[in-house]
């Protein structure tokens, strides 16, 4: 009988183990930084016709895919801040476009040209971060705190 019980408690123990932890957050909801932001970056997007200058454009005239001036992936980027953790190594150059929701103190959605330098920020990071250092990444989602 006591082989039994002691049976079904390490069957019971072993059950338990497998279970999931639904308290944690999912990686993708998870800051990959909170820090300080120590250098803003704004991105101007100048075109290709230098200020000042005038081009007529013909719509009838064919276009190439080798015409500079076409749409491409950084068109929507806007800028990049650097963020500093608490720790040393803790660094990344965060990328910030057009789809990254940038909520302020207030838990309003703000601009990128109000976020400043100093200001303490949660990062929520899309994509793949990459390795360097400092490492860089993509913001989902930024969330000024201080």
């Amino acid at each position: 009988m006591k082989r039994i019980v002691f049976a079904i408690s390490i069957i019971a123990m072993a059950l338990t183990g497998c279970g999931t932890n639904q308290g944690s957050i999912p990686e993708e909801e998870q800051a990959c930084i909170q820090g300080k932001v120590t250098e803003v970056n704004h991105h101007k997007q100048t075109g290709n016709i230098p200020e000042g200058e005038k081009q007529d454009i013909d719509p009838e005239q064919r276009v190439s895919s080798d015409d500079p001036g076409g749409t491409s992936s950084q068109n929507d980027h806007i800028g990049s801040i650097f963020v500093e953790g608490e720790k040393e190594s803790d660094k990344f150059v965060i990328s910030v476009d057009d789809n990254t929701e940038i909520i302020g103190q207030a838990e309003k959605e703000i601009e990128f040209t109000e976020i400043s330098e100093g200001a303490k920020v949660e990062v929520y990071c899309v994509g793949g971060i990459q390795e360097s250092y400092p490492a860089q990444g993509m913001a989902g989602k930024i969330i000024v705190t201080e």
